[in-house]
């Protein structure tokens, strides 16, 4: 994409409306929360970043949800 994976996860939480959702610049691989990717969320981000994911057409298309 050319871009980093921190404006990437930004711009994702910009888009959906995940006003609680960041990435932890100091999550480092071995460290808790580095499973995540370092991205830190509330649960009602969560929740709305699930709702948009599974919705066809707003984060992937159909038909790469029907391979889910």
């Amino acid at each position: 994409t050319g871009s980093s994976f921190g404006d990437l996860v930004a711009g994702l939480a910009r888009e959906f409306g995940l006003t609680h959702t960041s990435l932890d610049p100091a999550a480092r691989p071995g460290w808790v929360g580095y499973a995540s990717g370092g991205v830190q969320s509330s649960v009602g981000d969560l929740a709305r970043w699930g709702a948009a994911l599974f919705t066809p057409g707003r984060v992937l298309a159909a038909d790469q949800l029907s391979l889910l």
